[in-house]
């Protein structure tokens, strides 16, 4: 199966994930939809961009190992059809599947047990002792993988242009923004793909990846007109980029707001814009 990596999975999400669709494959590789979409934006190296699931989950644990405090969600468009054994075996080779937190069935753990259907969804403090830290959801595009599906238990926005227009639409598959039952919030902030991006991305990211840009989305969708909640998440492409402190600083604020349940709507920025 034509399958390979797009981006660094340390500092792109979300991952998409496919296999041959004959035979069991002997790997997992990253790809993004297809396999002449992703060797365009792997320019130059092209199809020599190929990686392994596993060895991205291998350099994904050894990050956590040297930041013991932290978690880490992934997000996978997942390919690979109901072959969840492919998916444990990756997590296995990377050393990880134990550090894996399951949404859709019991964690044990050294304080004692967790289950999120009956108890919601644990304080950072328990994942990190029990060290279960790493979140998978799965979009189950292919088939049942056996990883929790993503819309059980988050909403999304749109994707792309379209997620940056005015509103609050939902992408496909999601339920509305505004379904509280769904606990966690995945809000889009990315331009759809072109050539054209991907030459000028210094440049254009920087000005695509603006604080006060995804703030103002962050206030849109925390308004009674859209979502009326903040997000868990929020998706943007090279975070690395982004002026006035960019997707970092947008997310240090957002934590900041959870943090105190401040309400959104009105309140004043308290960021300068020359940080």
């Amino acid at each position: 199966t034509k399958c390979k990596p797009t981006l660094d999975p340390t500092t792109q999400e979300p991952l998409n994930v496919c296999g041959p669709d004959i035979q069991a494959p002997e790997y997992v590789y990253f790809v993004h939809e297809d396999l002449q979409m992703t060797a365009l934006a792997m320019l130059p190296l092209g199809l020599d961009a190929i990686r392994k699931l596993s060895d991205g989950l291998q350099e994904i644990k050894e990050w956590l190992d040297n930041n013991p405090n932290e978690v880490v969600t992934l997000y996978f468009e997942s390919l690979v059809g109901n072959n969840k054994a492919i998916l444990d075996q990756a997590f296995k080779d990377a050393g990880a599947y134990d550090m894996i937190f399951w949404a859709n069935q019991t964690n044990q753990g050294p304080t004692g047990n967790w289950n999120v259907g009956s108890q919601g969804w644990p304080q950072l403090q328990w994942m990190v002792t029990a060290n279960k830290r790493i979140v998978v959801f799965s979009d189950h595009r292919k088939g049942d993988d056996g990883y929790p599906r993503i819309w059980d238990y988050a909403v999304e926005n749109d994707y792309g242009d379209d997620g940056l227009a005015p509103g609050c639409k939902a992408r496909h598959g999601s339920s509305p923004l505004s379904d509280t039952n769904l606990h966690l919030f995945i809000m889009n902030y990315f331009v759809s793909w072109s050539v054209a991006h991907a030459v000028w991305y210094p440049y254009h990211y920087s000005q695509q990846n603006d604080y006060y840009g995804i703030m103002s989305k962050v206030r849109e969708c925390k308004s009674s007109q859209c979502a009326t909640r903040l997000p868990n998440f929020i998706a943007v492409d090279f975070y690395q980029r982004g002026n006035n402190g960019g997707p970092q600083g947008a997310a240090q604020r957002v934590d900041g707001l959870w943090s105190a349940q401040e309400g959104i709507v009105g309140f004043t920025d308290r960021k300068s814009k020359t940080t």
